[in-house]
């Protein structure tokens, strides 16, 4: 007779009753999981690159089919407009963060930006206007600031979380990995410099990791919020960030074409032969193994557009699909460059020698799912149990990364990250002995799927947890 301990027959019920719980949600699913997600982020239509009809009444199946098509993606790394010293503050990076153009109101450039007039003015080749990726920046300056709030710039967006609905824009994380660098004998001088490492001390305090981890943090707990797209500022990165990166975002639109920059890519595999690569553990500029992506953008108003234009287009004529992705800091200038990019569009798709070739607006993460064939954009959904000790999550897909982002929050406020491991295939164990167990009193959890769909969902430990360890079965 084969005698199995009590622990492992528990873990067993657990798993089949987690199973048996996760089918029957899914076979009941509503709009519940989605809900979760923030406003702007709602699942899209698998057709929203033409991926059955086109949104001119035309079927796609009349484009040529020896011909590639080019997903136009353009993205704002959007911070406030001004930083300025505090004078009235001793501590010289306390600055001042000027929120005017986060207003809603007509004459702000946001305001502006989300309009559909001009946007309406614009098309792509199924008549679609241009879509926008907000990288929104969530760093040491805006934690330091007079505002206290690291995630200012996503909380001032917020005024436009219609508006983002209504246009199908996309929210990204922007990060500058920044340390503060006074000047010496001047009180107010100092700038915020660009680090070029990720493992470091930071002169007001503290890991440079740390930090970056804190800030995620809070997006998911305090906003219920994770992305799935990243920028880094100045386009830096290096092998610390990227494998910090490959259990937080599955798209990282930072690589830039050598010809640019202040920083050194030209290692990285040549666009648009690769138009996105899996870095490599030990050179991020390799490919390699691992899930995350890394993707190439260059500047918007640069005399390279035209050329790598052209580059796409060569690429899809022969039959290969590209993405052609541009950046540019929000919030000024915003409609004038978006329509600089729609002038580009149509100038090439307008010459008899590019017939065939079809150009589309997507936002960051759909232009990765549309030209990796994933057209789907329903979030992965996720039950949880808790045996006051160990908690189990069940994700109903494959998940992006190693395990799903996992943060505890305790009676004190704080919060804390906890690392998982992978037990059976999508379900994962997150081991909690280390920690004062009865102060937890939250636990977020952060799932995204090998599309780069994201589902945020928040759990009761005392909800979660009974005699039996089987949460939302009922006795076994």
């Amino acid at each position: 007779m084969i005698m199995i301990s009590s622990d492992r027959l528990r873990l067993f019920r657990i798993f089949l009753l987690l199973g048996v719980a996760l089918f029957i949600g899914t076979i009941s699913y509503t709009q519940s999981t989605a809900a979760s997600l923030a406003p702007y982020y709602l699942a899209r239509d698998a057709s929203s690159d033409g991926g059955a009809v086109s949104n001119d009444g035309g079927s796609i199946g009349e484009a040529d089919t020896r011909r590639g098509k080019i997903y136009v993606v353009l993205g704002l790394d959007t911070e406030p407009s001004y930083y300025t010293e505090n004078p009235e503050d001793p501590i010289p990076y306390h600055g001042v963060i000027d929120t005017v153009n986060f207003n809603n109101l007509p004459g702000g450039l946001i305001h502006s930006a989300m309009q559909t007039d001009w946007r309406a003015a614009t098309a792509d080749s199924y008549g679609n206007p241009v879509k926008l990726t907000w990288f929104l920046l969530a760093s040491e300056m805006e934690c330091q600031s007079t505002f206290g709030n690291c995630l200012i710039t996503y909380d001032l967006m917020m005024h436009f979380a219609e508006e983002l609905q209504e246009t199908g824009d996309e929210i990204g994380w922007h990060y500058h990995n920044t340390d503060w660098v006074p000047v010496t004998g001047q009180v107010y001088e100092g700038l915020w410099s660009q680090l070029t490492r990720f493992d470091q001390s930071r002169s007001t305090g503290g890991k440079v990791q740390t930090l970056a981890e804190d800030i995620l943090n809070k997006f998911l707990m305090e906003r219920s919020w994770f992305p799935s797209s990243f920028r880094s500022g100045w386009t830096w990165e290096n092998d610390d960030l990227s494998r910090w990166l490959e259990n937080v975002v599955i798209y990282d639109y930072s690589k830039l074409t050598p010809l640019t920059g202040n920083y050194d890519w030209s290692r990285s595999p040549s666009w648009p032969e690769s138009e996105y690569y899996h870095p490599s553990e030990e050179d991020y500029q390799s490919s390699g193994s691992m899930d995350r992506f890394l993707i190439q953008s260059i500047p918007i108003s640069t005399r390279y557009n035209d050329l790598q234009m052209q580059q796409a287009v060569d690429q899809a004529l022969s039959g290969k699909s590209v993405i052609f992705s541009l950046y540019s800091h929000a919030p000024s200038g915003i409609r004038e460059k978006a329509l600089q990019i729609d002038s580009l569009v149509h100038r090439f798709s307008d010459r008899p020698e590019n017939s065939g070739v079809r150009f589309i607006y997507n936002t960051a993460s759909e232009a990765m799912r549309s030209i990796r064939s994933l057209n789907y954009s329903h979030p992965p959904q996720i039950q949880g149990g808790y045996d006051g000790e160990r908690f189990y999550f069940r994700i109903s897909e494959d998940v992006f990364g190693q395990y799903p982002y996992v943060v505890l929050k305790f009676r004190d406020g704080t919060y804390h990250r906890v690392h998982g491991t992978p037990l059976f295939h999508n379900v994962f164990e997150y081991d909690v002995t280390y920690v004062h167990r009865p102060a937890i009193i939250k636990v977020g959890v952060a799932a995204t799927d090998m599309a780069g769909n994201v589902t945020v969902e928040m759990f009761d430990p005392a909800e979660m947890a009974d005699e039996d360890y089987y949460p939302g079965c009922g006795e076994p």
